[in-house]
Formats: C-alpha cells, sequence, structure tokens
C-alpha cells in the first residue's frame, strides 16, 4: 500500500474527502502528509524488533567514524565503563570522544541504532514493509497531529484512538516470540546492516486494508 492510501486513511479520521491521486495542491493531503511523515519517524524511532539492531561503526572515508543520520533514527552507546575508555557521543554526524575532546577515529562497537526503514520522507512509500497493526497506530497517530495542525486544539477522540491503536500494538508484540523472532522473517533494510529479524508483509496482513 502506498502513501495515498495512508493519505485516505487518515482524511477518513477527520472526516475529510478522499483523494484519486496523490495532489501535492491540495492542502488537505499535504497536511495529512506531513502528519504522516512526522508521525512514522516518532513511533519508528522509539525502536523495534524489526529496525533495531547492535552494529559496529567504522571508520568512514573522511577519516572519522560517521554516523549515518539518514538512515539512523537513534543511535545509543553502551555504558562507557563497560565497553570503551572513553565516553563516545554523536555529534553532528559523527562519533566525538569526550575525554580527549576529538573526533573519534577508531571503530566503535557496540552501537545500539534504530533505523529508518524508509529513508527517504518524500518517496511514494511502501507501507508494507512494516507490520500492518504498526500502520494502523501510526495512520491514527497522523490524524491526532492533522486534527491539531488545522484546529490548534487537541481532539480527545483521535487522541483515544491513536492510544488503542498504539495498545492494539503493543498487545500484538507481547503475544510474539520476539526474542526468537517467531511469526517474523528477516528483510534487507536500506542502510549499514540489517536487523535481526522483520516483518514478512508476504505472511502477514497489508497495513492499510
Amino acid at each position: 500500500m502506498k502513501m495515498l492510501a495512508a493519505i485516505n486513511l487518515v482524511l477518513r479520521q477527520v472526516g475529510q474527502g478522499q483523494n484519486n491521486e496523490l495532489d501535492e495542491s491540495s492542502q488537505d493531503a499535504s497536511l495529512a502528509k506531513e502528519a504522516i511523515i512526522r508521525a512514522r519517524r516518532e513511533i519508528l524511532a522509539s525502536g523495534h524488533h524489526f529496525n533495531t539492531d547492535v552494529i559496529t561503526l567504522a571508520v568512514g572515508a573522511e577519516g572519522r567514524v560517521a554516523v549515518d543520520v539518514v538512515t539512523f533514527l537513534d543511535v545509543t552507546f553502551k555504558e562507557p565503563k563497560h565497553t570503551h575508555r572513553y565516553d563516545p557521543v554523536k555529534k553532528a554526524t559523527y562519533v566525538w570522544n569526550t575525554d580527549t575532546k576529538t573526533w573519534e577515529t577508531t571503530e566503535v562497537e557496540d552501537v545500539q541504532v534504530v533505523f529508518d526503514i524508509f529513508n527517504n520522507d518524500e518517496a511514494d512509500d511502501d507501507y508494507e514493509v512494516i507490520p500492518g497493526i504498526m500502520a494502523l497506530w501510526i495512520a491514527k497517530r497522523a490524524a491526532a497531529e492533522y486534527w491539531y495542525e488545522v484546529h490548534q486544539s487537541p481532539s480527545q477522540t483521535l487522541e483515544a484512538k491513536a492510544e488503542r491503536a498504539k495498545t492494539r500494538y503493543q498487545n500484538s508484540v507481547k503475544h510474539t516470540n520476539i526474542h526468537g523472532v517467531t511469526g517474523f522473517s528477516s528483510i534487507r533494510l536500506k542502510g549499514n546492516a540489517a536487523p535481526t529479524g522483520s516483518f514478512d508483509p508476504r505472511t502477514q496482513s497489508h497495513i492499510f486494508p
């Protein structure tokens, strides 16, 4: 399912008319798309079994350890006292050594990263790369944001729907053997590394029914 279906789902939630094509000149469609992208990045950035992995950041062509800010929504270093003799942080697009006040130039291991599996905010994205129940959560979260954008006030009804969608997703995860990745199969993501397991759209429901 493409961005157009996601936009129409959001517009239905707020009582707006449907679009037959992805018309950038439509203010309603444009606001809905922006809300979807914000909600999607916010929800994916919290980290899930299909877009989180532990990797090693290697030295790039610049002679520094580069952090892919397009692919990674979140980067977390392990406690320095356990794995490093320095305190690494992300500064701009590189790893900065706060102890020596220099750019880190050696590999940094055991870095937990959260991937943006879409990579391109403006693309006509195929939402079948994420669990359908999560896509519904994204759409309902986006609908609540769309309403606030237009009316500058929250909608308790839409906020409640978004929270229920979030709860349904969380409950579905609890009933899945995440550690064994039961019911999931790995897919290759756009980025520097692949996660340990991921949703397989061939065996699960589509995102936007």
